[in-house]
């Protein structure tokens, strides 16, 4: 049961605030505007779920979220394919920076032995 509510976290203070903002920030970078498509931020979390959850390396389910951000961006919102790319790309980089201190906060905030546990699960 403790798995449920770490993955439940997970989902809830990682890949769902994550895809609206992976979202919000091409719109910026677009200047457009965000047109309440609340719907789109589920679907790129959904796709990101199911990147994760796919037997490869955590590499290549992060290069899969990142097309089918640029996908989705371009295609359901009709923003320039060039202007998706590039703030993919800053985007990436920005979630890198911004996740360092969240993998740090983890084992605290759950426990070390639990942390290492689900890390463990998701390497294989």
């Amino acid at each position: 049961m403790d798995k449920v509510w770490i993955v439940l976290l997970q989902v809830l203070t990682g890949y769902m605030p994550q895809a609206f903002g992976f979202l919000l920030f091409v719109y910026g970078f677009c200047d457009q505007k965000w047109n309440h498509r609340y719907w789109l931020g589920g679907l790129l979390s959904a796709l990101s779920i199911i990147a994760r959850l796919l037997p490869i390396v955590t590499g290549v389910s992060t290069l899969l979220v990142i097309i089918s951000l640029i996908l989705i961006s371009t295609y359901f919102c009709r923003l320039p394919m060039m202007k998706c790319i590039i703030s993919s790309l800053l985007t990436t980089i920005v979630m890198l920076v911004v996740e360092l201190p969240a993998v740090t906060l983890y084992p605290l905030l759950i426990g070390k032995e639990a942390f290492l546990a689900v890390q463990q699960d998701e390497l294989q």
